[in-house]
């Protein structure tokens, strides 16, 4: 029986595998099609990427200080060994997945559960504006190798307080 099975839930963020299963390597990719731009175009998209990634850890960071908070009062402890074995468990299973290095992913959400936890101690307070909110949005140009499974572009949201 399966994690999601016994927690009686789906999984929430199900992945979904492009056409290919792993990058090819360097001495395989084919010449660029575009010319002398397409080093500035992908890093652009790096830089697009990265941004997103920025935002996603910091309303990451908030979602986990917020848990925290309700759950402290009740529990009397801010750790709670049970949920961060789920979070090991389910980011591995994502991980392998998509063939990332299980290393790589582990170091990143027992930072993440570790963060959450520090940031409370010191009593920090998320931020008053909602400036972490993303939306999801199709992508502004669609890649013939993505299928029917284009990657979501994060877009982030202007605070209306």
């Amino acid at each position: 029986m399966t994690r999601d099975a016994r927690a009686g839930q789906a999984d929430p963020a199900p992945v979904r595998r492009k056409r290919h299963d792993r990058c090819p390597s360097p001495s395989a990719t084919p010449a660029p099609r575009h010319g002398p731009s397409t080093l500035a175009v992908q890093r652009r998209e790096i830089e697009s990427i990265d941004r997103q990634i920025v935002l996603l850890l910091a309303a990451r960071l908030d979602a986990a200080q917020r848990a925290i908070r309700v759950r402290t009062p009740r529990s009397g402890s801010i750790t709670d060994r049970s949920q961060e074995g789920r979070i090991l468990e389910r980011s591995h299973a994502w991980a392998a997945e998509l063939g990332l290095p299980l290393t790589l992913v582990d170091n990143l959400f027992r930072s993440l559960v570790e963060e959450g936890k520090a940031r409370f101690l010191r009593g920090e307070q998320p931020p008053e504006s909602p400036g972490v909110t993303v939306l999801l949005a199709p992508p502004r140009r669609l890649r013939s190798d993505l299928g029917d499974h284009p990657n979501p572009e994060l877009l982030p949201v202007p605070a209306t307080r």
